[in-house]
């Protein structure tokens, strides 16, 4: 027992002075908290004030009606959404078909010279010759021009009824 009391004594010597009643002086904050803390509040403040607005602004478009009030048609809108893109209907576009097409939309083109008429004449004429013997050519060498199987054998099916 007299370790015991001993051992107590001994605790009790080496322990940390504690002073329950005193109280701590509470910390201040550091400029950065500060400066931080103000920043938000001023931020937080902000968004409340533009809530405010837009809810004031939505009530200004708000239209409050009677029980009983009778509408005969539906409003009329007249403007555009800010948002919106300018789509214009099907089949209003001006298309490079429609213009060659409509009366009067292709420039006829200035009557040319006999001249001029001549050469082109003679130039289209030299050009069929030269096909016309490039094909007597070709005909000459093979006796049946080769043509592609699915026409070949539609041409089977046609001997045979």
């Amino acid at each position: 027992m007299e370790e015991e009391a001993q051992h107590v004594l001994f605790l009790s010597k080496n322990q940390v002075a504690r002073q329950p009643e005193v109280q701590e002086a509470p910390r201040k904050k550091s400029e950065r908290k500060k400066a931080f803390q103000k920043r938000r509040l001023d931020r937080v403040r902000r968004r409340r004030e533009e809530k405010a607005a837009e809810e004031l602004e939505q009530e200004l478009f708000r239209d409050t009606v009677q029980f009983g009030e009778v509408a005969l048609q539906p409003p009329e809108l007249t403007a555009q959404p800010r948002t919106s893109t300018s789509r214009g209907q099907p089949g209003k576009k001006s298309l490079m078909l429609r213009m060659l097409l409509s009366p009067g939309g292709v420039s006829q083109p200035l009557t040319t010279s006999l001249a001029r008429q001549r050469i082109i004449g003679e130039e289209r004429e030299r050009a069929v010759q030269a096909y016309r013997a490039l094909k007597k050519r070709q005909g000459a060498q093979s006796p049946q021009p080769p043509c592609s199987p699915h026409l070949a054998s539609r041409r089977k099916a046609e001997t045979h009824l």
